[in-house]
């Protein structure tokens, strides 16, 4: 089941939002931007929904931090949000949403919202293996340098050393890239 964070200072409207999103949703309830932070970290929500106005902080600054900190939809209820609001929250992926709101179109847009978790979470993952994988290519590169320079070998040469020794160890190419470079660059 989905977990929507809803942050919101007055018990009613935390009701009536709760009510809009239905039984879809694990509704996690959080009356100060301070309790919702908290909140975030803990319980990894797929939507955080903030409503202005909040005891210690606005909601426009805690969205911007829930879109920052987590892969979270995020949707601000604001009362009269500017042309500013709506530019600053909308670079950040938070979705504005004017009060008074249609409860139809804002329980639509709060699902849709809270569907984009599981896509940034799979990207994220994808750029975090990517960034490993660039990682380990350079540390390659510089290893197969310094045997070029060290050993006066080939480019080939310096590969097939550093594949043949990773697999006659059975370590990855990093662990004989990393061999190379404390071996060479710790003299």
């Amino acid at each position: 089941m989905r977990k929507a964070l809803i942050v919101c200072a007055s018990a009613a409207a935390r009701f009536k939002l709760s009510e809009m999103l239905g039984s879809h949703f694990e509704n996690l309830h959080a009356k100060s931007a301070d309790d919702a932070r908290s909140m975030i970290a803990e319980t990894d929500p797929d939507l955080v929904v903030t409503n202005d106005p909040l005891p210690d902080e606005s909601a426009a600054s805690l969205a911007l931090y829930a879109a920052a900190n987590s892969a979270a939809g995020v949707a601000c209820f604001l009362a009269a949000p500017s042309a500013d609001d709506y530019d600053k929250l909308g670079a950040e992926g938070v979705a504005v949403i004017e009060k008074p709101f249609r409860p139809a179109q804002t329980a639509q847009t709060l699902w849709t919202l809270s569907s984009t978790k599981k896509r940034l979470t799979a990207l994220r993952e994808r750029n975090l293996t990517l960034t490993r994988e660039l990682d380990t290519l350079r540390l390659v590169a510089r290893a197969k340098a310094l045997l070029i320079q060290n050993l006066r070998m080939t480019e080939p040469q310096a590969h097939h050393f550093i594949e043949k020794q990773a697999m006659d160890r059975r370590v990855s190419k990093r662990q004989v890239a990393e061999g190379v470079l404390s071996a060479y660059e710790g003299e």
